[in-house]
């Protein structure tokens, strides 16, 4: 089935982009985190607190295909020797979310009804985080540009370590995405109780349920285009 990027937005553009669409860390809020979609992917809000001598930050992000399960992760160190706590926020199978237009005001919202949790974690465990991330490349910036549907599994990091900012993004299948030992780790510590969406082959129109291709334009599907500095742009799949 071919489909293609349209769209292709700047971060002064619309569609998720607009200043009023900045994630700001508002963790609590569904709406706000909705709107700010991409703000919170593109980890928008570490990117303005990352100066030197703050706390390092890390985001994970799994896209388990958007409609079906998206798990996120955000860990802060407080470089006092206290256990810095995990936050798991954790959507799963959502359902009528892939019956709704991809216009309709509600289709973005609707992903941010799910399950959060907090974990306490040790030294010795961010140690083993980092080592983690160290071996998968986190730290080295990607050498291609990626363009990650929405229909398709794939992570995206970004950490403030050092006062700078480190992003990158695994999609699968790739060796990359394979060999990378930090998932397991996440997983290992997630008290959600909610299982793991792995990958696998999945055909749009299975995803979606879509019986005919104008049925299919009808649903929530987008890329996000990562680049070595972050993400650089939204576009509607067709």
């Amino acid at each position: 089935m071919r489909h293609r990027l349209v769209g292709l937005v700047s971060l002064a553009g619309s569609l998720l982009l607009t200043a009023a669409c900045a994630y700001h860390g508002d963790a609590g809020n569904p709406i706000a985190r909705g709107l700010s979609w991409y703000s919170y992917l593109n980890g928008d809000d570490i990117r303005q607190r990352c100066t030197p001598g703050s706390p390092e930050r890390y985001r994970f992000v799994y896209n388990g295909i958007y409609t079906e399960q998206v798990r996120s992760y955000d860990l802060t160190t407080n470089g006092q020797g206290g256990h810095p706590a995990l936050r798991v926020h954790v959507l799963g199978e959502r359902g009528q979310i892939g019956d709704m237009p991809f216009d309709h005001p509600s289709a973005l919202l609707a992903p941010w009804e799910g399950v959060d949790a907090t974990v306490q974690l040790r030294a010795v465990d961010i140690e083993n985080l980092r080592n983690a991330m160290l071996s998968a490349g986190v730290f080295q910036p990607l050498t291609e540009r990626l363009e990650l549907s929405s229909d398709t599994f794939y992570w995206v990091v970004t950490a403030c370590t050092d006062g700078a900012i480190r992003f990158n993004a695994f999609q699968w299948p790739s060796p990359r995405f394979e060999q990378a030992a930090f998932p397991d780790l996440l997983f290992a510590w997630d008290p959600s109780g909610i299982p793991v969406n792995p990958p696998r082959q999945a055909r749009p129109s299975d995803i979606h349920r879509a019986q005919s291709p104008s049925d299919l334009r009808e649903k929530v599907r987008f890329n996000v285009a990562a680049s070595r500095d972050g993400l650089i742009g939204i576009g509607r799949l067709f």
